[in-house]
């Protein structure tokens, strides 16, 4: 009898979002975000500014860093230079454990590769999304083993602590922790800036600095990301929304919507299938 060893539960993509690269001037940012898939984020020249929750991090070029689903993020160039970088986003099945460090591409030719086959293969709406394969699915498969490939082999390549140590990034990741310890509370701009011992034009100039919106909404996602354990692990809506400090549960909803797309009562749904 032949031995053998199972392989059919490793890592793999399952859907594509975005797959491009872009230029930018110095001082330019993005607003911050946080969705349901990964995100790959590649210098190819110059420097990036990358937020991970209350970290933030330097890249330069060669260098990656990798965003987990719900994980709030953004990225801007620094006032010394611009920047060329690429972002894959996609949905995957038992992803390496990649978040929150910063990787070393091992052949940058490789990234620029990915971005010539992704346009190659797929169609795209607004320069940035996929819609629509060009050809059968199996051509088109060549960029998403690829894709697989590379993300394999930034596993491998750590990079040095890449970590931002400025007055003003550590005043973001005291912010962060603070909301953090919060998330069951009602607090106002003013009321965070009065525990976090700064000015509130402070706080929003740092939220603005390095999230792209205000500490409000930062929160808000905060709580929205929690509210999304809270529903998976079985509270009902209105016992959410009132352990995150949303009086009013129809508010919680709204709030919920808007940022994840679906209503907390589908998202519960949608756990159960």
């Amino acid at each position: 009898m032949y031995e053998f060893q199972k392989v059919d539960k490793g890592f793999r993509i399952t859907s594509l979002y975005t797959g491009f690269s872009a230029t930018r001037e110095k001082g330019f940012h993005f607003v911050g975000e946080n969705h349901d898939f990964w995100e790959i984020v590649c210098v190819l020249e110059g420097k990036l500014l990358a937020a991970a929750d209350e970290q933030v991090f330097v890249l330069e070029k060669g260098q990656a860093i990798v965003h987990n689903p719900m994980q709030f993020h953004n990225i801007s160039c620094t006032q010394e230079c611009g920047t060329e970088f690429a972002i894959f986003t996609f949905e995957a099945k038992n992803m390496p454990q990649l978040q929150n460090k910063v990787y070393q591409i091992e052949d940058l030719s490789e990234v620029y590769e990915l971005c010539r086959l992704a346009n190659k293969y797929f169609y795209f709406k607004d320069v940035i999304h996929f819609d629509g394969l060009k050809y059968d699915l199996n051509r088109a498969m060549r960029f998403v083993k690829r894709l697989e490939l590379f993300i394999l082999n930034l596993h491998e390549s750590v990079s040095e602590d890449y970590v931002l140590k400025t007055a003003s990034a550590r005043n973001y990741l005291y912010i962060v922790q603070l909301l953090n310890q919060n998330l069951s509370k009602r607090l106002t701009v003013k009321e965070i800036a009065t525990l976090c011992n700064m000015s509130a034009v402070g706080v929003q100039k740092t939220f603005a600095k390095y999230a792209g919106i205000g500490v409000m909404e930062f929160f808000n996602r905060l709580k929205i990301k929690n509210a999304k354990i809270l529903l998976e692990k079985g509270c009902s809506v209105k016992e959410t929304a009132l352990m995150l400090g949303f009086e009013d549960p129809n508010y919680f909803s709204t709030v919920f919507k808007r940022i994840t797309g679906n209503s907390p009562l589908k998202e519960k749904i949608k756990q159960i299938d």
